[in-house]
């Protein structure tokens, strides 16, 4: 015997980071991981340009972990298969397509769900999950230079990590840091590559533990409110009515500096030390050769705890001339820890930083 659910990208969900709740005969059954450490899909590829099946594909690789991958100390892969020609629920194959507004209607979806992952069930087990993509859309093939509100096009790949979390049998998590997150265009601090976040890692590692050996260091500019949620902090949003500014050759304390980010280690060994190096970049790029460094932080961090690290000090040197800025922030910013991948160890702020002309 089969069953049906539909997880929607589109209103917010009161659970917390918790598997999707479907009762199966004998009650609740576990999060829905396929058996193995592997699921492969299938792309109706005359449904999406070349760019957006690309996306699509890094946004489900952002998931992938174990030996050698950016996300370690877990074991699990998305494989892409053959393409195919048309997609059909309950064939036992997991499709990825597009539909038109008339199936979401059909769906009972709200007009607003970009996306959802059909999930068939037999007994406890989930025999395939497809995933559809409304057709009537305006896609974007990359990702959003920055998570910006006013972005009006949506990420194909930002959104296909969300569904593909939903493959993986997570619910909607509420809280802006995650990639499972309800709303769009926030999901996930992703900061130039398609990669999950801390939440993300975290239920990962939970649900798909494995031996993997070596470890990865990741840094996001959302803070833990610790009260088990996170917020965005580098965002005008996040500011109010107030900027970063300063002069040069001032050092800022208390809330003139920029606020925390969140570092966080993953790996076998205990503890880890690193440290984090903020700079002054006049693009999204951190520690170019013309970037200004204010300042370094070195720390211990715990295996799988994220970790609010502030600068206590943020001097901007004397020689830094009048403009608007990024502020940077990269861990382990002298590579002394070898890592598969140091896509995720540098953000980013939205908010530009003023270095005034100062007497």
């Amino acid at each position: 015997m089969s069953w049906i659910f539909i997880s929607l990208l589109a209103t917010p969900s009161a659970q917390a980071y918790e598997c999707i709740d479907f009762d199966g005969p004998g009650g609740f059954c576990g999060c829905y991981f396929a058996p193995g450490n592997s699921l492969t899909y299938h792309v109706v590829a005359s449904d999406f340009t070349a760019d957006e099946e690309t996306a699509i594909q890094k946004g489900a690789n952002a998931w992938d972990a174990g030996q050698g991958k950016v996300n370690r100390g877990a074991d699990w892969d998305f494989i892409r298969g053959s393409d195919i020609t048309g997609w059909s629920r309950a064939n036992l194959r997991n499709d990825v397509a597009m539909e038109t507004d008339g199936w979401f209607a059909n769906e009972m979806a709200p007009l607003s769900a970009m996306a959802v992952a059909t999930h068939t069930y037999f007994l406890c087990w989930a025999s395939e999950v497809d995933i559809l993509f409304r057709a009537s859309e305006d896609w974007m093939p990359q990702l959003p230079a920055f998570n910006d509100a006013d972005v009006t096009e949506p990420s194909i790949g930002m959104v296909a990590i969300h569904e593909f979390g939903h493959a993986l049998g997570w619910e909607h998590e509420d809280d802006v840091i995650s990639v499972m997150d309800s709303f769009y265009p926030f999901g996930g601090d992703i900061s130039y590559a398609y990669r999950i976040s801390e939440n993300d890692y975290l239920g990962l590692l939970n649900e798909k533990a494995d031996s993997s050996t070596g470890l990865n260091l990741l840094l996001s500019k959302f803070s833990s409110t610790g009260r088990g949620s996170s917020r965005e902090e580098w965002t005008a949003a996040s500011r109010g009515t107030e900027t970063w500014s300063g002069c040069p050759g001032e050092c800022l304390t208390g809330d003139e500096r920029p606020n925390p980010v969140m570092a966080m280690y993953m790996g076998t060994d205990a503890k880890v030390d690193t440290e984090v190096r903020w700079s002054l970049s006049t693009d999204v790029h951190c520690l170019d050769a013309d970037d200004r460094i204010v300042g370094t932080r070195g720390m211990r961090l715990a295996v799988n705890e994220p970790t609010n690290v502030y600068l206590n000090n943020f001097c901007i040197p004397s020689s830094t001339p009048p403009g608007n800025y990024r502020v940077c922030a990269v861990i382990d910013p002298d590579n002394d820890i070898s890592e598969p991948s140091g896509a995720d160890n540098q953000v980013v702020s939205d908010l530009t930083f003023e270095v005034e002309s100062c007497p």
